[in-house]
C-alpha cells in the first residue's frame, strides 16, 4: 500500500507539472502569436502606407511641375504680349519690365532673371535676399540652381524671350523650394523634407529632424514606427534633389500590456482546470498504479491467471475505457504466454529439419554461399566456396579474407554492409574482387541478404564468378569510347574554331578517353615548310620541354623521328633516343603518331604512357585512328583559315582591308572603354602615287606599296595596326596612347620615313604622306565620326601642302560650322 501511495503521489506531482508547463507553453505561444500578428499587421499596413505615399507624391511633384511651368509659360506670355523690347533704348526696357513685374504677384516667382545666349545676366527683379552668380548657363527648359550663401533651393523655368534687333535670351523663373512648400504639401502623420547633397534644404517640420535618416527603410523609437521612402524631385537620382517622405504609426498594444494578458490568462487556465480535472486525475492514477503492480508480478513470472482477474475488477470502471481495456488485455496476454510456451518446444524440432534442408539446397549451387554474423566471422560454407577458398571459409574466419584488400579497404563492413537502408529482407547486388589462396583475383558478383536468429543479425552471401562477363562488357564499352571519341574529333572539325582551339579539345578529347594507359599530358606538332615540327598545342609538360622542344627538327628525338619515317613510334622508358632531358626529369614511356592526310605530314601526336608500359596493338590501332580523324580536322581548320584570311586581307600588302579595320576599330574602341584609355585613329595617303603609276607602271606602283607597308610597320608598336582601305589610303590605330604628342609623335615618323627615296627595280622615286589624326574620345565615341574627323584633317593637310600630319581641331571644326 504504501508502494500504491508513492506512486499515486509521483503520478499526481507529474499529471499536475505536466499541465502546469503545457498551459504555459500554450500562453506563450499565444502571446507571442499575438506580438508577432501584430507586428505583421503593423507592418503591412506600413508597407501599404509607403505604396500609398510613394504613388501620391510621385504624382504630386508631377502635378508641381506641370502646374509651376504652366504659369512660367504664362508669365512669359504676358511679358512679350508687353513688347517692351521694340524700343531701341533698352534701359528703358528694362524699367518698363520692372513696372510691369512689380504690379504682378510674386508668391509664386521670387526671382526672375533676363539672361542672352552669352550667359550673362541683363536683368534681375527679386523679393528674397538671393546670391546671384556672375553668369547663368540655361541648359534647357528647367533645371535647380543652389544658393549656397542664404543656403537655399530654386527650382527655375526658362523660356526664350526676344531682346529686339535680333537679339535673344530667356527669361529664368524661380520658385523657392522652403519649409512652407514642404508645409503645404504634407499630409497628416507625415513629414516632408528635401534633401540635396545630403543635406536638408527644406522640411514640413523645421528644427525637429537632428537625426535624420535619409534613406528608405523603417525603425522603432520610443514605442512609435517609423516609415521613410525617398522619390527623386525631376526624375534625375544623380542630380535631382530628394523628397524624403516619413511616415509615423503606433502600435495597438504595447508589449507589457500583452504579457500582462497572457499572465492572467495562464492563471485563470490553471484554476479551471484544477477545479474540473483534479479528483479524475487521482483516480485514474490509483488505477494505473495497480495496474502498475500487477504488470511488475506478471512479468516476474509468479503469477496466477485467475488471482489477477479478480484483482484486475478492482480497477474497471463501470464505463468501458482505456484503463479497463488494459486490464482484459493484460488477463488475456497471461493466458497467450503460456499457450506460445508449449508450441515453443514444438518448432524448435521443426528449424532443425529446415537446416538440414538447407544445407542439401546449397550444395547444389554452382555458386558461393557464405553466411557470416555482423562481426565477420563465417557460420556457414556450401562445397562450392569450400573448393574455391579453402580454409579462408572455415567455421570461425573473416568473411574479408574472401575479397582482394585493395577493394575493401580498411572498413570491409562499410564497403559490404552500407547499401541496407531498411530491413525488408530483400538481398543487395554489388560488384566485388574475390582472392584466391593462391593469391589470384577474379571478379564477382555479390549478392546479400540479412536475417535475424535469436535477435542477432546474420548475413548470407551468394557470390558469382563474372569473369567471363566482364570481358564482353569490357570489349563492347572499350568500342563504343572509341565511337565516342572519333565522333567528338569530327563534331570539334565543324566547329568554326581556330586551329589551335580545335587541336586543344582535341588533345583534351584524347587524353580522356578512360581505357587508354595513357598518363594525362601530351602535346600535338604541326608540320612547318623547313621541315621542322612547331608545338602548337599541349597539356601538362614541363618549362623545360615548353622551351626546347617548341620547335624540333624532323628526325630529332622521338617525335622528330615519327615525323621523318611516318611511323608510330613506340618507347617504354628513357633511353638513347630521348634527345631533350633535363635534370629531375621522371620515367616514362611515349607513343609518337604521326598524323597523315594522304600520304602528306601535317603533324604529330605526342603521347606520354607510365614507365615500361607494354605496348599494346589495340593502343596503337586505336591512335592510328585518331590521328587519320586528326589529319582531317587539321586540313579543314587550315582550309578555313586561309579563306578567312583572303577575306579580310589585302592581297597586296597582306595587311588588314576595309572589313577588317573596322571590325578591329571597334574592338579596341570597346576596350578603351572599358580601360578608361585613349586611343588614336590615323588616315593617310600617299603624295604624287598616280605620277609613280602613270610614269613607272603599276608593277612599280604595286611594289611601292609592299615597301610603304614595310617601313610604316617598323615605326610601330606591336599592337598597333595598319591596314590599307584601297588604292593608295591606309588607316593606323593607336591604342593606349598617352595623348595628342604620343600620337602626333608616330604620325610625324611614319611621315618621315616615307619621305626617304625609294628604290623601286632600280628606279628612284620619291613620295610623301599626308596624314590626319583623330583622338577618341576627344574628338568622337564611335569609329565611323573618328575616321571621319581624321579622313578629314588629311585633306586639310593636303590642301595646305602636303607631306605633313596634323590632329583633329575641335574648336577649329565648330567656328568653322558657326
Amino acid at each position: 500500500m504504501r508502494q500504491t501511495a508513492r506512486t499515486r503521489s509521483i503520478l499526481l506531482r507529474q499529471a499536475a507539472l505536466r499541465v502546469f508547463w503545457v498551459l504555459t507553453a500554450v500562453v506563450v505561444l499565444v502571446t507571442a502569436a499575438a506580438v508577432f500578428f501584430q507586428h505583421a499587421a503593423l507592418n503591412r499596413y506600413a508597407a501599404s502606407i509607403s505604396s500609398s505615399l510613394r504613388q501620391h507624391y510621385s504624382e504630386r511633384i508631377l502635378l508641381l511641375d506641370q502646374d509651376w511651368q504652366e504659369s512660367a509659360i504664362r508669365l512669359h506670355a504676358r511679358i512679350e504680349f508687353m513688347n517692351l523690347f521694340k524700343n531701341k533704348d533698352i534701359m528703358e526696357s528694362w524699367n518698363q519690365l520692372r513696372a510691369a513685374l512689380t504690379q504682378e504677384n510674386h508668391d509664386l516667382f521670387p526671382l526672375l532673371l533676363v539672361v542672352n545666349d552669352k550667359e550673362r545676366i541683363l536683368f534681375d527683379f527679386h523679393t528674397d535676399e538671393i546670391n546671384l552668380p556672375e553668369r547663368f548657363s540655361v541648359t534647357g527648359k528647367y533645371g535647380w540652381y543652389d544658393d549656397v550663401r542664404y543656403q537655399r533651393l530654386y527650382r527655375w523655368y526658362a523660356q526664350p524671350l526676344w531682346l529686339g534687333h535680333g537679339r535673344k535670351g530667356h527669361l529664368v523663373m524661380f520658385i523657392a523650394m522652403d519649409n512652407g512648400l514642404m508645409f503645404r504639401n504634407a499630409m497628416p502623420l507625415t513629414t516632408l523634407m528635401l534633401v540635396r547633397d545630403n543635406h536638408l534644404v527644406a522640411s514640413s517640420s523645421p528644427g525637429g529632424e537632428a537625426n535624420t535618416f535619409w534613406k528608405e527603410g523603417s525603425w522603432e523609437e520610443e514605442g512609435v514606427r517609423y516609415d521613410q521612402i525617398t522619390l527623386p524631385w525631376g526624375g534625375d537620382k544623380e542630380r535631382s534633389p530628394l523628397l524624403v517622405v516619413r511616415h509615423r504609426s503606433n502600435p495597438l498594444f504595447t508589449l507589457s500590456e500583452l504579457a500582462l494578458v497572457g499572465v492572467a490568462t495562464l492563471v485563470s487556465f490553471l484554476l479551471l482546470l484544477w477545479v474540473a480535472l483534479g479528483l479524475w486525475i487521482i483516480q485514474i492514477t490509483w488505477r494505473m498504479s495497480t495496474l502498475g503492480v500487477l504488470s511488475r508480478e506478471f512479468s516476474q513470472g509468479t503469477f496466477d491467471a485467475s488471482q489477477i482477474k479478480s484483482r484486475l475488477e478492482e480497477v474497471k470502471e463501470s464505463n468501458y475505457d482505456e484503463i479497463t481495456q488494459v486490464a482484459d488485455a493484460l488477463f488475456d496476454l497471461a493466458s497467450t504466454v503460456d499457450r506460445h510456451t508449449r508450441k515453443l518446444e514444438k518448432n524448435a524440432s521443426r528449424l532443425k529439419e529446415g537446416e538440414e534442408r538447407f544445407r542439401a539446397l546449397t550444395n547444389s549451387l554452382q555458386d558461393v554461399i557464405v553466411a557470416f554474423d555482423s562481426a565477420g566471422a563465417v557460420h556457414y560454407a556450401n562445397l562450392v566456396g569450400e573448393e574455391i577458398f579453402g580454409s579462408k571459409v572455415a567455421s570461425g574466419a573473416n568473411v574479408s579474407g574472401l575479397f582482394a584488400a585493395r577493394w575493401l579497404g580498411d572498413n570491409w563492413q562499410k564497403k559490404l554492409l552500407s547499401n541496407w537502408q531498411k530491413d525488408d529482407g530483400d538481398a543487395n547486388i554489388l560488384e566485388g574482387i574475390a582472392c584466391k589462396p593462391d593469391g589470384g583475383e577474379i571478379p564477382v558478383e555479390i549478392s546479400l541478404s540479412r536475417w535475424l536468429r535469436n535477435k542477432e543479425l546474420f548475413y548470407t552471401a551468394v557470390i558469382r564468378d563474372i569473369s567471363e562477363r566482364r570481358t564482353l562488357e569490357s570489349r563492347d564499352l572499350r568500342a563504343y569510347v572509341n565511337r565516342v571519341a572519333i565522333s567528338a574529333l569530327l563534331e570539334i572539325g565543324l566547329e568554326p574554331l581556330s586551329l589551335r582551339r580545335k587541336l586543344e579539345v582535341a588533345l583534351e578529347i584524347i587524353l580522356t578517353v578512360p581505357w587508354l594507359a595513357i598518363q594525362n599530358k601530351g602535346s600535338i606538332f604541326v608540320v612547318k615548310e623547313d621541315n621542322r615540327l612547331e608545338m602548337l598545342v599541349q597539356k601538362g609538360l614541363h618549362p623545360h620541354l615548353l622551351v626546347h622542344c617548341r620547335h624540333v627538327p624532323f628526325g630529332h628525338c622521338l617525335c622528330g623521328r615519327a615525323a621523318a619515317s611516318q611511323e608510330i613510334v613506340f618507347s617504354q622508358e628513357l633511353n638513347h633516343l630521348h634527345d631533350v632531358t633535363f635534370e629531375g626529369i621522371s620515367q616514362h614511356g611515349h607513343y609518337c603518331v604521326p598524323i597523315l592526310l594522304k600520304g602528306n605530314l601535317m603533324g604529330v601526336l605526342n603521347l606520354y604512357v607510365d614507365h615500361m608500359h607494354q605496348y599494346d596493338p589495340e593502343e596503337e590501332a586505336f591512335l592510328s585512328t585518331i590521328a587519320n580523324t586528326l589529319a582531317g580536322v587539321m586540313d579543314r581548320a587550315l582550309v578555313e583559315e586561309r579563306i578567312h584570311h583572303l577575306a579580310t586581307h589585302d592581297t597586296l600588302t597582306n595587311l588588314p582591308n576595309r572589313m577588317l579595320f573596322k571590325e578591329l576599330l571597334e574592338q579596341e574602341l570597346r576596350r578603351a572603354i572599358r580601360q578608361q584609355n585613349k586611343l588614336a585613329v590615323g588616315y593617310f595617303d600617299l603624295d604624287h602615287f598616280k605620277e609613280v603609276n602613270d610614269t613607272l607602271g603599276h608593277n612599280a606602283g604595286d611594289l611601292l606599296l609592299k615597301t610603304v607597308a614595310d617601313r610604316v610597320k617598323g615605326c610601330l608598336r606591336e599592337s598597333d595596326i595598319l591596314a590599307r582601305m584601297g588604292g593608295d589610303e591606309f588607316t593606323l590605330i593607336l591604342p593606349n596612347v598617352t595623348g595628342s604628342d604620343n600620337a602626333m609623335m608616330v604620325a610625324e615618323k611614319v611621315v618621315q620615313v616615307l619621305r626617304q627615296p625609294f628604290d623601286l627595280n632600280g628606279d628612284i622615286c620619291h613620295i610623301g604622306a599626308s596624314i590626319g589624326i583623330s583622338l577618341f574620345p576627344d574628338h568622337g565615341q564611335t569609329a565611323e565620326v573618328l575616321l571621319q574627323r581624321a579622313d578629314q584633317v588629311m585633306y586639310d593637310v593636303k590642301r595646305l601642302g602636303r607631306n605633313a600630319a596634323a590632329l583633329y581641331d575641335s574648336a577649329a571644326a565648330s567656328s568653322e560650322e558657326d
